[in-house]
């Protein structure tokens, strides 16, 4: 018998909407279907930022014993009396974004090496040394000449801020905390005895201000170039409650105050109080001023039936063919398309999902060479589908907006599955999109902001184009073309 897989990473409780049954959504949820009734479900995210809370494990009755062990380690008196204990959630601002580094480094080369032909490629293995001394001859002494490169990466960015006033012994962050403990969707009835939730007072606007500050200071800080600097894209919040336990006891020399970790029960602060506090009777409850997280059926807006238990952006529906767009604050222009002649040209073929933006030919030049003798296009095209690297989804978009104004895009007349999901949404198209501009202008000029190259969308549009996979690489089926590495993205074959 095969073992259940041990789910790992940042997951949330939720309730089937059609039987009531307890469901568990992890990291990347989107869609999923109840194991008890079968539905095929959606998660719907709220526009204002959501709130979880982590249930506190730790037993009230269990506090004691590790107080008296830390005052016996301490050579302090054991408790005695009373021991009062709280249990409060205090909030924590959760930002995740997309973090742009970008570094100078300066590389020394050898012009009189690198650059003459007879000095290529020497020295291998101890052979052609004639060559070293005959491009010397030519070239005069080597002199070592700095250049400077511009180097720009992307890389996902998580931290967690404390979102409510400082209190002695609570930390200011839970770290990467948030990435992997069992977090629940909080609603306002989720009071619980003995528990008080810490109103927010970090509002998520100053927070993302103040956030965005301290990033560009340390990316000047731990770079020394000229153009280092570090930016965030796009950062998203949400609001964890994490549990912590005030405990305050006496002994024979004294009172003290403990503060526990409210999941591992690790003692993080003690300090010594006059007396004990009288811990009042009422609860405060969660303040409802944070999204709400729905869960509704998957199912075709046209004919009913169940979609896709995948996650996807954009579904083409098996029953009706209906092209079904799941965010619900964006039109799709002209509806969602497909490359003429690209229907099925082999049992191969994938039709991978692209987002084209029209923007200006002005700002297209500036990221791609012409090769219609009409001048540049006017659509910016960007994968809709994650792959392995930035530089890899870079490459992919400049090949495509290349040549997109030869692509005869026609509607979606039946569903196939060569379908592949649309795994990255709008939004976050339109940040890679952004970042891609701001990228292709900062190899030409460090200097340049990134407010100044903001993608302006007029429409947008969804096509799919059809890809081959041939040895180590995915071919364009339209032109035949070496278009990208299989490795660069999870499709199965």
């Amino acid at each position: 018998m095969n073992k259940p897989q041990k789910k790992s990473g940042f997951y949330i409780d939720v309730t089937c909407p059609g039987c009531g049954g307890e469901l568990e959504l992890q990291r990347d949820f989107f869609s999923l279907e109840c194991k008890y009734c079968g539905s095929v479900l959606r998660v719907v995210m709220p526009e204002a930022p959501p709130a979880y809370f982590v249930d506190c494990k730790q037993r009230k009755n269990e506090i004691r014993f590790k107080i008296d062990r830390h005052l016996k380690e301490q050579k302090l008196p054991l408790s005695r009396g009373e021991l009062a204990i709280r249990k409060q959630y205090f909030p924590f601002w959760k930002v995740e974004a997309i973090q742009l580094q970008v570094t100078q480094q300066t590389v020394e080369h050898e012009p009189g090496h690198t650059n003459n032909p007879f000095t290529t490629n020497i020295d291998h293995g101890g052979n052609f040394q004639w060559g070293r001394a005959l491009g010397s001859a030519l070239t005069g002494p080597a002199t070592s000449m700095p250049e400077s490169k511009i180097n720009v990466n992307l890389k996902p960015y998580m931290t967690t801020i404390a979102a409510s006033p400082y209190m002695t012994g609570v930390p200011n962050s839970i770290g990467m905390r948030a990435e992997y403990i069992k977090i629940k969707p909080l609603t306002p009835e989720d009071g619980q005895e003995d528990a008080d939730f810490i109103p927010v007072s970090a509002n998520w606007n100053d927070v993302k201000a103040g956030l965005q500050k301290s990033i560009e200071m340390r990316g000047r800080a731990y770079n020394s170039g000229k153009y280092n600097r570090s930016e965030l894209f796009r950062p998203e919040g949400s609001i964890v409650y994490f549990p912590f336990l005030i405990a305050e006891v006496g002994t024979s020399g004294g009172a003290y105050r403990f503060v526990f970790d409210g999941i591992t029960g690790r003692i993080l602060h003690m300090n010594e109080i006059e007396e004990v506090s009288d811990f009042p009777e009422e609860t405060s409850i969660p303040s409802p001023d944070f999204g709400q997280i729905n869960v509704k059926l998957h199912r075709c807006r046209n004919c009913g039936i169940d979609l896709p238990a995948d996650k996807s952006s954009v579904y083409v529906c098996r029953n009706c063919s209906q092209a079904i767009s799941i965010d619900q604050d964006y039109t799709l222009s002209n509806g969602v398309l497909i490359v003429k002649g690209g229907s099925m040209r082999s049992q191969a073929d994938k039709l991978f999902p692209f987002w084209s933006f029209k923007l200006s030919p002005q700002i297209i030049s500036r990221l791609v060479t012409p090769v219609s003798l009409d001048g540049p296009g006017d659509r910016l095209i960007v994968p809709g589908f994650h792959m392995g690297n930035f530089d890899a989804m870079r490459r992919l978009s400049r090949r495509i907006t290349s040549v997109v104004q030869g692509y005869e895009l026609s509607p979606i007349l039946e569903y196939s599955p060569a379908f592949l999901p649309v795994t990255m949404g709008l939004n976050e198209a339109e940040i890679m999109a952004e970042a891609i501009l701001y990228c292709s202008q900062l190899e030409k000029n460090p200097g340049v902001k990134a407010s100044e190259f903001a993608s302006q969308t007029e429409d947008v549009r969804l096509f799919y184009a059809p890809f081959h996979p041939e040895n180590y690489f995915y071919v364009d089926s339209l032109d035949g073309a070496v278009t990208f590495e299989k490795n660069t993205v999870d499709i199965a074959e």
